[in-house]
């Protein structure tokens, strides 16, 4: 029983885990497209060149 419980918050945690992470690297990206001290890296991103899409 303790095995079962243990796996389905394993589970839980991984599932929540890749919800968050994509919203995650959205908002840094986001974060780094503001950065009016990097002009050229703003635009880089907000092309999607540094951006991990899927």
């Amino acid at each position: 029983m303790r095995r079962t419980k243990r796996r389905k918050q394993e589970l839980e945690y991984r599932m929540l885990q890749n919800e968050v992470n994509p919203h995650f690297i959205y908002n840094t990206l986001n974060s780094i497209t503001l950065d009016g001290d990097h002009p050229a890296r703003a635009r880089h991103c907000r092309d999607g060149h540094g951006a991990v899409r899927g």
